[in-house]
């Protein structure tokens, strides 16, 4: 047994009691850089370890229960920053940087397995994250300038991006339980503002509508009156525009306003249904909800459910028509 590493494991769990009485300023600026890098090293550690099986047991375990510790302190750190809205931007300076510098380390455990480290720093990050951004008070800024813009999910990156995928399966597990999790439906504006926010080009409202289309549990004999009836949760909000225009702007600022807005749209339009081709790719449920065979099926089974003309009912029903017909055509 190394008793430097037992003594290391004891200094961390001290220092992890105590991470809720440090300043933030202490812990996201003197801290949390080394923590991060001990942090990579135990993990990279654990799994060399593991990779040379029995005739290293005792010192795996070791360093395992040292990464256990590590993810632990990170997770603490992370949502004392949220929580705080204090030094928030030293928070995600040092994390940015550390996925920069370790975006393409991995270990080979065995021949036919290859783990990266962004795998487990973006799981760890992304449970604290996603479920306590909604409550932070520096939320708006975060998204704003501090979060890293690699990690936004963008149907022209997606499929060249690890640390993209990453996320997209993490918001897609936390997005299945927010969504079937409860029988009292409210209005989830967290789950809004992250739906939002990590898919900066998609139009929102017609985003949340598929999400929980294909999110959804569902009886697989009625899917559209499943969904129309079951009421949506978030999505229902565009984004913020303005339009400030030129001086030249004066005489025609009305329609040129308008024709801005309008190639926004557009343009929020054509993404949602890149973002819904690219995810068929490599997310089983969207290929099986989007193929060509279920969405003739689909098509069928909308056109023949009829609501009150300005009901919310038909309002959803035309759209998910919208959706798959645009889908349709761009797969023929």
């Amino acid at each position: 047994m190394n008793k430097n590493l037992n003594t290391a494991l004891k200094l961390l769990g001290d220092y992890r009691k105590n991470v809720n009485k440090r300043s933030t300023f202490f812990l996201t600026y003197t801290s949390f850089p080394k923590i991060l890098e001990w942090h990579f090293s135990m993990w990279r550690k654990d799994l060399e370890l593991l990779g040379r099986g029995h005739e290293t047991l005792e010192l795996w375990s070791q360093c395992s229960q040292l990464e256990i510790e590590l993810n632990q302190i990170f997770k603490e750190i992370i949502s004392r920053s949220l929580k705080d809205g204090l030094n928030v931007f030293s928070f995600f300076k040092a994390f940015s940087e550390h996925l920069d510098k370790h975006e393409n380390d991995k270990v080979q455990v065995k021949d036919h397995d290859e783990r990266y480290y962004i795998e487990n720093l973006l799981i760890n990050f992304s449970k604290v994250f996603l479920e306590e951004i909604g409550s932070s008070p520096d939320r708006f800024d975060i998204w704003e300038h501090y979060f890293p813009e690699k990690l936004k999910i963008k149907s022209g990156t997606l499929l060249n991006s690890l640390a993209q995928k990453i996320m997209l399966g993490e918001f897609f597990q936390w997005t299945i339980n927010r969504i079937n999790g409860t029988k009292e439906k409210h209005y989830d504006s967290a789950l809004d503002d992250v739906s939002n926010k990590l898919f900066p080009e998609v139009d929102p409202i017609k985003w949340a509508v598929i999400l929980t289309f294909v999110l959804s549990s569902y009886n697989p004999d009625n899917r559209i009156k499943y969904f129309i009836e079951k009421p949506l949760i978030f999505g229902g909000f565009g984004r913020i525009r303005s339009f400030d225009g030129t001086i030249e702007d004066n005489d025609n600022f009305d329609t040129k306003a308008s024709n801005y807005f309008n190639e926004i749209s557009k343009a929020e339009n054509e993404n949602t249904i890149g973002m819904i081709l690219t995810l068929s790719k490599i997310v089983p449920a969207f290929y099986h909800t989007f193929n060509k065979k279920n969405l003739l099926k689909l098509i069928t089974e909308a056109e023949e459910l009829k609501f009150p003309d300005d009901s919310n009912k038909e309002h959803k029903r035309t759209m998910l028509l919208d959706i798959f017909n645009s889908v349709l055509n761009k797969t023929t």
